[in-house]
């Protein structure tokens, strides 16, 4: 049920998106599509050995594969989405820069294993912990990022998100 409420929800801002093209709109849609995915590949996925799932069942590292990239696309358009959301752009454009470079670094290393198909274990690993790095420092810039959001002069018209 989660999933056709998300996916409903995705529909519904990708019309408004539509509309009034505003980033705010078609990150946090993608981030629902995928958000959608991830959660109805979750429970066949992480590296399971059964083959019990509807979809793909000649092909379980297809539906991994779907999962983890699914997973952290999830994760890179959540990013997008609190950085245009709390209008990081006009009023920290430092900052911006800083949090574009990192979810830019986040999707390089995301892609990197796909487009270097023969890469050794010792250089999968590497990335892996590349990804983990990366997504826990992402994870704290947001963090820091929701103290900026505090620090608006302009603080009180916000107040009603932190009732």
């Amino acid at each position: 049920m989660l999933i056709g409420i998300a996916l409903l929800a995705a529909l519904f801002n990708l019309f408004f998106y539509r509309i009034v093209h505003e980033k705010i709109y078609r990150s946090f849609s993608l981030f629902l599509i995928f958000f959608a995915v991830a959660r109805f590949f979750g429970k066949y996925a992480p590296l399971a050995a059964e083959t019990s799932g509807p979809f793909f069942r000649q092909y379980p590292f297809l539906v991994n594969a779907v999962y983890f990239i699914s997973y952290d696309l999830m994760f890179f358009y959540f990013f997008y989405f609190i950085r245009n959301y709390f209008g990081i752009p006009t009023h920290y454009p430092k900052w911006n820069g800083f949090l574009k470079a990192i979810g830019i670094y986040y999707l390089i290393i995301l892609i990197a294993p796909l487009l270097i198909l023969f890469l050794s274990d010792g250089w999968n690993h590497t990335l892996i912990w590349l990804q983990i790095i990366m997504r826990d420092v992402a994870l704290f810039a947001l963090f820091l990022t929701c103290f900026l959001f505090i620090r608006i002069e302009k603080f009180h018209s916000y107040r009603w998100l932190y009732l």
